[in-house]
């Protein structure tokens, strides 16, 4: 979601991005697409958008917040809020709406008069990197797969996605709207789909005083509630806190164990960027998720090679010299963070980590069936895509790390420099001559004028 409320930019945005899978990662699949709300008050009606919105932030208890002070006409105003949470392990939001009490701004509407708030879902049915095109075909599909329940709405796309929309204390009003060829600006710059369409059945209304909170629960494959006690917190979160939460928020399930997500929202858990990245949940004290997930990469190893990328439960590309070696730079980390050497001999299914390490060994010096070889004079890994340069990588990880750093400060040093001199280093070619029945033509630059020049020699 943007900070924006209600802003698409990408279509990798969206209220809801679903997990259908229970036991691994899988493509996230989009069903709740964006929320849009509108304060009604004496027939003044405001949109709840960027124009009057003041706030955006995270709490300590992990819900998102947007704030705003909401034009009601004859000047007035309604300070509003909006929180959102994640349920941790299921596919489920909850939304609270929440209209403050009146502080000592003049400005602010009394707490006894009535506004209505309008809260309008658009949805979709989509992979999370496709776009939706809507034509008649789908909207007679979409539409009739709608259901009004007694609180709400559930859209049924398929009997394996199933979408719940539960409003307790408000009316629902189906009124279908269609919406076309929506601007995806940061996708164009991409150069990838830069239009969608989504669909939304219909709309909530319901009334708030101020000091009312009212919720939304949303969900897709399970229960309609999020927790029993679904409080809210409104203390702020500390900066080292909220960036554990967010190295936290890569960490999901896979099986019985842990894995990474390389980056949300584009891919899953790629085997090198998770090892990779596992030093950094290491040096962060997160200990115990650190051994799931160098478990659950152990158990991976097939004569000496790591997955590359993953994709739901295939694990067959294992296109990387390196995520072996990554292996063993986090193992090493582990090992030195807890001063305890006993993990290598954790049992991983069958075999001990220390057995999964020595295999990779062995097999890494005799060949690997992905071609990684060492070279038995020099004990450099070696293949035609010079796999000989991960190695040194990951033996020296930090003074790589420097070194690329380093470099790149040169660069744009350098580049700037060029600037500020308005110094044109591009290379100059001499100019094409070419010679054809006794003529000799020389092509100009535009700096030398516009037009043809003829030149004889006499």
């Amino acid at each position: 979601m943007r900070s924006a409320w209600g802003e698409i930019k990408s279509k990798y945005d969206g209220l809801l991005h679903s997990n259908l899978n229970e036991k691994f990662p899988s493509e996230r699949h989009i069903l709740l697409n964006r929320c849009r709300c509108w304060v009604l008050h004496n027939g003044f009606s405001t949109k709840l958008d960027i124009g009057c919105q003041t706030h955006f932030g995270k709490l300590k208890s992990g819900e998102i917040i947007w704030h705003f002070n909401v034009p009601v006409g004859h000047g007035k105003i309604v300070p509003i809020s909006i929180f959102i949470r994640l349920h941790k392990n299921k596919n489920s939001l909850e939304i609270k709406f929440e209209r403050d009490l009146k502080s000592s701004n003049p400005v602010e509407l009394k707490d006894n008069e009535l506004i209505e708030l309008i809260v309008r879902f658009d949805i979709e049915d989509r992979n999370s990197h496709h776009i939706s095109k809507i034509d008649n075909e789908r909207k007679n599909y979409w539409s009739s797969n709608i259901n009004i329940t007694k609180n709400g709405f559930k859209f049924t796309p398929d009997k394996n996605r199933i979408l719940n929309v539960i409003f307790n204390d408000a009316n629902y009003f189906m009124e279908s709207e269609w919406y076309h060829d929506i601007q995806h600006s940061e996708d164009i710059e991409r150069c990838i789909d830069g239009y969608s369409d989504l669909y939304s059945p219909g709309y909530f209304k319901t009334k708030l005083i101020g000091g009312d909170t009212k919720k939304i629960f949303a969900n897709v494959n399970c229960e309609n509630q999020i927790y029993k006690n679904s409080n809210f917190s409104d203390e702020p979160i500390k900066l080292e806190e909220a960036l554990k939460n967010s190295i936290k928020s890569f960490i999901v399930k896979r099986d019985d164990c842990k894995s990474i997500i390389a980056g949300y929202p584009w891919f899953l858990d790629w085997g090198r960027d998770s090892l990779i990245s596992l030093r950094g949940i290491i040096a962060a004290d997160l200990l115990d998720e650190a051994e799931d997930i160098l478990i659950q990469y152990a158990s991976f190893e097939e004569e000496g090679t790591i997955p590359n990328m993953i994709r739901g439960n295939d694990s067959k590309n294992r296109e990387t010299s390196d995520a072996p070696l990554w292996f063993f730079v986090a193992c090493k980390d582990f090992i030195n963070k807890k001063n305890d050497d006993s993990f290598i001999f954790k049992k991983c299914k069958e075999r001990k980590i220390i057995d999964i390490l020595e295999s990779i060994v062995s097999h890494f010096i005799k060949g690997t069936p992905n071609g990684i070889e060492m070279d038995k004079e020099t004990g450099l890994i070696k293949d035609a895509s010079g796999y000989h340069r991960a190695l040194s990588v990951a033996r020296n990880p930090d003074r790589f790390a420097k070194f690329f750093y380093e470099q790149g400060k040169a660069d744009a040093t350098e580049d700037v420099t060029k600037k500020i001199k308005n110094v044109n280093m591009t290379t100059r070619s001499a100019p094409k001559v070419v010679k054809k029945d006794g003529m000799t033509i020389r092509a100009l630059n535009p700096s030398e004028g516009r037009g043809l020049k003829i030149r004889s020699k006499k």
